[in-house]
């Protein structure tokens, strides 16, 4: 079982490099080229990176929690109050992920206007709607993990 939580935080491990790569190298340069290449856009590129940060904030406090998912199935300890803590905090944050994302809306729209591609703003809307299937993922699972957990004490309590 330590071999698949090992990739797994592997995978993990290199995703938020990624993550933080495009968050250190292409965040910051996205207001002054879109400002350039768009002049008529002023707060939307403000609110473009922001939520952009936002999303990576969100994105890395949910690596954390999934960090204490895979600690906890390498412990043998899965089946407890933490995971369900960690899952309810995973739903949010991928929650936090997608509204973010919808954030991003009014300057596509407004690009996508200008540009003469009206299918831009969808394309987003279906990118920003993933992390609202995760949460929904994260919530079954949490209700999974509670009934476990129950069925668990239940089988204690008997023994």
């Amino acid at each position: 079982m330590k071999i698949r939580t090992l990739f797994l935080k592997s995978v993990l491990i290199g995703v938020s490099i990624i993550v933080l790569l495009f968050a250190i190298f292409i965040f910051p340069h996205i207001p002054s080229v879109v400002h350039q290449a768009y002049p008529s856009i002023t707060w939307e590129r403000f609110v473009f990176s922001g939520s952009l940060y936002g999303s990576a904030l969100c994105f890395y406090t949910a690596a954390v929690y999934a960090w204490r998912i895979l600690s906890l199935i390498d412990q043998h300890a899965v089946f407890s109050g933490q995971t369900l803590k960690a899952l309810t905090a995973i739903k949010y944050l991928t929650s936090g992920m997608g509204c973010c994302y919808l954030l991003l809306l009014p300057m596509v729209y407004h690009i996508a206007r200008i540009t003469n591609a009206p299918k831009m703003p969808l394309m987003v809307l279906a990118v920003a709607l993933v992390p609202f299937i995760c949460a929904v993922v994260a919530a079954i699972l949490k209700n999974l993990f509670k009934q476990a957990i129950t069925m668990k004490l239940e089988n204690q309590r008997i023994i």
